[in-house]
Parts: C-alpha cells; sequence; structure tokens
C-alpha cells in the first residue's frame, strides 16, 4: 500500500535537491565564460543521479569533450566543490603497464566504495587500445578503468589472479577424470582412440594459458628462466609454472616450483587438490563497488576541431568557434573508435557534452574576469584600488590568444602582462611615498600605449591630482617582419593560390605568408575534399607544386628553398596512391604498397616507377605554365601578402577583379550527368 505522506517526504526532497543544481548552474555561468549550453547539458545529466542516486546499479556517466584549454577538469572540481560531494580525480595518463589503476584505487580511494562521489578521469585519450595502423594495443593496467565503467565495480587484480588459476586447476582435474589417468590417455592418444581428441584439450589448455601467464606478468611474479613455456602449452596434463609460482609466493609454501611441478608428474590428482586448498586460503580484497557514483570522464579530441589536413593553422576565434559548433556525437564517436576498441566505446556511455571553442567576445569575457579577479585581490591585500583600460584587455588579446590553445596561454599572458609589473609600479610608489604618506587610499590606471607596448602607471590620490607616469618595457611577441624569408613566404605562397584558382577552379579559403600569431611559415587553406577523381587528384598534385614552380620562376633554380620539401613529399606521396590505391594509373590496378621509398623500381617496378615519375613531371609542368602566364597576379598576391596578415577570398577576388581575371569553375559531375540524361531523352528530375 502506497504510503502519502513518504511520497510528500520525498516530493520536498526532490524540489531542494533541484533547487541545488539550479543554484550551481547559476553560480557556474558565473565563473565560467563560453560554456552555458555545457552547463545546462551537464545539469540535465545529473539530475536523475541526484535525485534518486539510491536507484542507480550502475554509475551516470558523463563525457566532456573539448580543445585543451577549454576548462573540463575546472568544471568538474568546482561542480564537487559547490555541492560539497567527494571527488576523486585520477588523471589517466599516468597509468603505464607498470602501474596498475585497480591497485591504485584500492590504495587511494577504497574509502569511497558504496558511497555517492564524483569521480573524475581526465585525459582518457591517452588510454588508447587500438594503434595507428589498427592495431590492438594490450593495456592489462587498464582492465579495472574499464570494469569501473561497465558496471561500476573493481576487482582486485589478486582475486582475478586467484580467479584465473582455480580455473585452469579444475579444468585440468576435469580432463583427468574424463579419462581416468595420464597413462589410460597416453595410451588412447598412441591407438588414435576417437574418443580422445588431444588438438581440441591443448586449444582449451592454451586459452586458460594465455589468460593466467597476463595475470602472472601483472602481478610480478618471477619465473625462472629454465621454464619450457612451449612444453607446456602441448602438454594437456600438467598445470601452468605460472599458476604454481604464484600459489607458492601467495601461500609461502615451503616447497619451491620444481618440486611442485614433479609432484605433479608423479601424482597429479594429488597434487592438484593439494594447491586448490591452498588457493582457497588466498585472502583477496573485495571488490570496490561505485554504482552510485557520477563519473565524468574528460578528454582532448583536438583533431575533429579542425576537421580537416588542410586547416588553417592560425585560425581566428571566431572562425574556430562556427567551425567547433558543427561537431556532433557521431563525430565523437568516430574519432573514439579510432582510439578504442568498439566494446569500449560503448561503454563510454551516449551522455557525450562537446565544449565549443572559444569566440574573440569569450576570450576577452576571460581576460576581464581574470583582471577583476587580479583589482580585488589587490584592493584586499593592499588597500590600492587598481583600474585598467581597455587598451590592457587588447594588449593580452593581442599577445596572449591563440585559439587552439584555450584559455591557458590568456591567463600565462595576463601573469606576465599585468601581475608581472605590478611589484615594479609598488616599488615606486614605496620610493615616491616612503617619507610621505598620503591620506587617501592610492588609485593606479594601468594603461597601454599600443605604438610603443609599453605600460602607464598613474598614480592618484586625494593630494596629488597631477599624473606621474612609470614606463615599463613590454615585448611585442607578435611584431610582423620585413625580410627575405617573408618575401619567399609571399612568392611562394602566391604560387599555390594561383594553381588553386585556375586547375580547381576555386578560390583558397585563406592565404597567409607569415603568422604573428604561430610565427607559422605560410600556409594556404582550402576545401576539403571527401570525394575525388582521377582530375582532382591531378589538380591537387599541381597545387601542391605551385610553390616550387613559384620560387623557380620568380628568383630562379639556384634560389629555390627547402621550404617546399614537404609539398614535394605530399605530391609524391599523392602520385604513388594515385597509382597504387586508387588504380589511376595506366591500367586500374589497386595495391596495398604505397609507400613512397628512395627506390621506387625496386618497390613497385620500373614501369610503376615510371607513371609516378610522370605524374610528378606533368603537374610540375603545368603549375610552372599557370604562373608564367599570370606571373602579374601571383606578384599582386605577394605584395598584399607582405602587408597583410592574410588574404581571404573576397580579398583574392578583389585582386583577380582588379587584373581582369575571369574565375572558370570546373563541370560538376550533376551537371554531366544531367547533360547525359537529356541526350538520351530520358525525363529525369530528382526528388531531393
Amino acid at each position: 500500500m502506497t504510503n502519502p505522506a513518504k511520497i510528500f517526504n520525498y516530493s520536498k526532497g526532490v524540489e531542494q535537491k533541484r533547487k541545488e543544481l539550479f543554484d550551481m548552474a547559476e553560480q557556474l555561468k558565473k565563473e565560467f565564460v563560453g560554456i552555458d549550453n555545457v552547463i545546462d547539458r551537464t545539469v540535465k545529466i545529473m539530475e536523475p543521479w541526484m535525485i534518486i542516486p539510491d536507484a542507480q546499479n550502475r554509475p551516470t556517466i558523463n563525457c566532456l569533450w573539448g580543445m585543451t584549454g577549454t576548462g573540463k577538469t575546472s568544471l568538474v572540481r568546482r561542480i564537487a566543490d559547490l555541492l560539497n560531494i567527494p571527488l576523486i580525480q585520477i588523471d589517466l595518463g599516468e597509468y603505464s603497464e607498470n602501474k596498475s589503476f585497480s591497485i591504485d584505487f584500492y590504495e587511494k580511494y577504497s574509502d569511497f566504495s558504496g558511497k555517492p562521489c564524483i569521480i573524475l578521469l581526465d585525459e582518457i585519450q591517452n588510454c588508447s587500445t587500438v594503434g595507428r595502423m589498427g592495431e590492438d594495443i594490450e593495456r592489462q593496467s587498464l582492465r579495472g578503468l574499464w570494469s569501473l565503467l561497465s558496471d561500476g565495480k573493481i576487482i582486485p587484480d589478486k582475486r582475478i589472479h586467484k580467479d584465473w588459476c582455480q580455473e585452469e586447476i579444475e579444468e585440468r582435474i576435469h580432463i583427468f577424470k574424463k579419462h581416468n589417468s595420464g597413462a589410460n590417455v597416453e595410451n588412447k592418444i598412441a591407438n588414435h582412440d576417437p574418443v580422445i581428441d588431444k588438438e581440441e584439450i591443448i586449444k582449451t589448455i592454451k586459452k586458460i594459458y594465455k589468460k593466467s601467464s597476463k595475470a602472472m606478468k601483472l602481478e610480478e611474479v618471477i619465473i625462472n628462466d629454465d621454464d619450457d613455456e612451449d612444453v607446456y602449452e602441448n602438454d594437456p596434463w600438467s598445470i601452468s609454472p605460472y599458476t604454481v609460482s604464484y600459489i607458492i609466493k601467495m601461500c609461502k609454501i615451503d616447497k619451491n616450483k620444481m618440486e611442485i611441478l614433479e609432484m605433479l608428474d608423479k601424482d597429479f590428482l594429488n597434487t592438484a587438490h593439494f594447491l586448490l586448498e591452498q588457493l582457497e586460503k588466498i585472502e583477496v580484497q573485495p571488490q570496490l563497488n561505485y554504482q552510485k557514483s557520477m563519473i565524468f570522464i574528460a578528454g582532448n579530441l583536438d583533431e575533429i576541431y579542425l576537421m580537416s589536413k588542410n586547416a588553417n593553422p592560425d585560425i581566428t576565434c571566431d572562425e574556430l568557434y562556427e567551425r567547433s559548433k558543427k561537431i556532433t556525437v557521431p563525430d565523437i564517436k568516430a574519432s573514439l573508435i579510432k582510439r578504442f576498441k568498439p566494446e569500449q566505446v560503448a561503454r563510454l556511455g551516449n551522455n557525450h557534452v562537446i565544449y565549443r571553442a572559444f569566440s574573440e567576445q569569450n576570450f576577452r569575457d576571460i581576460i576581464k574576469l581574470d583582471l577583476i579577479r587580479i583589482k580585488n585581490n589587490i584592493l584586499r591585500e593592499y588597500d590600492i584600488d587598481i583600474y585598467f583600460d581597455k587598451s590592457v584587455e587588447d594588449l593580452i588579446y593581442k599577445e596572449g590568444v591563440f585559439p587552439t590553445q584555450g584559455a591557458r596561454p590568456v591567463l600565462s599572458t595576463i601573469s606576465n602582462i599585468v601581475e608581472g609589473s605590478i611589484p615594479s609600479c609598488f616599488k615606486e610608489i614605496i620610493s615616491r611615498y616612503e617619507n610621505n604618506p598620503l591620506n587617501a587610499p592610492i588609485k593606479i590606471k594601468m594603461e597601454m600605449d599600443s605604438n610603443k607596448a609599453i605600460a602607464i602607471f598613474t598614480l592618484n590620490d586625494s593630494e596629488h591630482l597631477n599624473d606621474e607616469k612609470l614606463f615599463l618595457s613590454i615585448e611585442d611577441l607578435r611584431k610582423p617582419i620585413y625580410d627575405d624569408e617573408h618575401c619567399i613566404i609571399a612568392i611562394h605562397e602566391a604560387g599555390h593560390t594561383i594553381c588553386q584558382i585556375i586547375a580547381t577552379g576555386e578560390l583558397p579559403l585563406k592565404v597567409c605568408a607569415f603568422s604573428p600569431n604561430t610565427r607559422s611559415k605560410g600556409y594556404m587553406e582550402r576545401k576539403d575534399m571527401s570525394f575525388f577523381s582521377k582530375e582532382d587528384m591531378l589538380s591537387q598534385i599541381t597545387v601542391l607544386l605551385g610553390g616550387y614552380a613559384a620560387e623557380k620562376i620568380i628568383f630562379g633554380d639556384n634560389k629555390v628553398t627547402g621550404g617546399s620539401h614537404s609539398d614535394l613529399a605530399i605530391a609524391s606521396s599523392e602520385a604513388c596512391s594515385a597509382i597504387q590505391e586508387f588504380g589511376f594509373g595506366e591500367l586500374p590496378i589497386v595495391s596495398q604498397r604505397m609507400a613512397v621509398t628512395e627506390d621506387l623500381g625496386i618497390l613497385y617496378g620500373e614501369n610503376i616507377e615510371k607513371q609516378i615519375k610522370e605524374i610528378i613531371s606533368s603537374c610540375l609542368k603545368t603549375a610552372e605554365q599557370y604562373i608564367s602566364q599570370h606571373k602579374k597576379i601571383l606578384l599582386d598576391i605577394s605584395s598584399e601578402l607582405i602587408n597583410s596578415p592574410s588574404l581571404s577570398c573576397d580579398d583574392i577576388m578583389k585582386i583577380l577583379d582588379r587584373n581582369n581575371f575571369t574565375l572558370k569553375t570546373k563541370d560538376k559531375i550533376t551537371s554531366i550527368f544531367e547533360n547525359e540524361m537529356k541526350k538520351n531523352n530520358i525525363d529525369f528530375k530528382a526528388k531531393y
């Protein structure tokens, strides 16, 4: 029968917990910039866990994905602090094969077993179980991690070893009893008795053997060099030396391993039962239970935020922000499946919260918040009021913002520029007013001269109204340069641009000859192609060779620099792929052997080598032809690249217009398809 009073009390508790979550969310939004959607989503995931923790039979898992420096770890710490819930924080990057996740958990966090708590598993991308080539990576030390994510339980390694050893011995006893005795079995095998399938027995034993050997290695049991593992694996009437060593070590048996193995040979059944009895004496820790926990998984999947091999290395904040808005849960899972086995990805669940990259406004808000923190600290500790002019914010933004690196460089820049300058200001105040006490609190105005990049401190009080300036030198980290290198890079990138325009019929997304933000040596960003033809691939190779061709034509053969080495390497690889991987050679033949070596003839045969050289030669000739025909446009683009941080597609279009160049787009496949339909009198109309 339902108890109304119990329901009423429960409802009151629900409302209280919801209020706690709501208040927490409001506070988090005041402290964290640009992640309101993350906070709202996280609170929604946490709500069932907060309200009915006793109803859980497995932990609630919330995965936080974002670039470095976006505040994933800080958010979880603050949640635990505001809710006053115990926090277990683990850096998964620390776990190698010599450090067991399970053992570490038992040593540090066993007191939290069976209690509601928050677990933060940080840097999970370091726990990959799939290699770059798709091969499996054994991570025995992290077995406890996947057990925790599966059902919230961590089984001690010793218990696992004990269970495996018991399973092995019982299996051997079963085989022995089934066939009466070792001698009888040997006879039956020798007589080809069909009742006995020795190969099947050995196959079963090998499975157990692999388990026990892994267990013993993890337990760091020392096995003598005289162990013959191959002999053991093919002997159904013995017990693994690993198992024997484990029992001797854990039970402190007054016999060595060889003595036990000899006893097994002489009296298998009694010795095996003796070992089982010893196993029962091994005391193991109980399994840990975290079924009522809230597990946060935090990881950096930086590659999906760029989502392009042609991505701008110096992308603007707002560009990266807009790109990050397009990231979906399927994108996250596609990235995870490259790192982890499918069953492990499944254990991460479906609660995937995606951090967006910071926009320009987000970065400026972060700067303002940290300056307020400094202002309040100085006022509280020294009774000095500091006002930060907007020019201070602008300088910090200019010097400290690297969009792909998150907030950390910004905070470091604030520390260097602002907090690093304050001691010098205090020293000046002391020297000026040490013997002339002020009757009012000191006020300091901090601003920046954008032309000279210097700090100006103005000291004011009620009696000293005249500004007194203190000049502190600040290094301009991103001062642009103009030298030989800059000219070469400008010509090089202009060469790529000319070839991109003519060969593909498309404008590049952005071109830069020198980045003051990252000190990158120039780049051209263009659209990625998920599906391409032979024509498209040859066009891409031509574009890759455009920089080399431009340097050669403008500066001469002897002035061509090594800056083209990466372009040439990629072009060579693409030419190999065109023939070997995609079948774009003389014959549509595909091979898995695609690597570029010093001797292409040995790897591919003389004919294949010849085809690769012909592709490179033809594409280079085409690139040189494009650049020679449009040399004036090349130089015009180069001059703009020297004087501008970057050129957008609109900027490039303006250059083409003033040079009376008409962009010729390539025929689309859909257009060719529809024309063929018309030619053959087929009434076709796409329904979407």
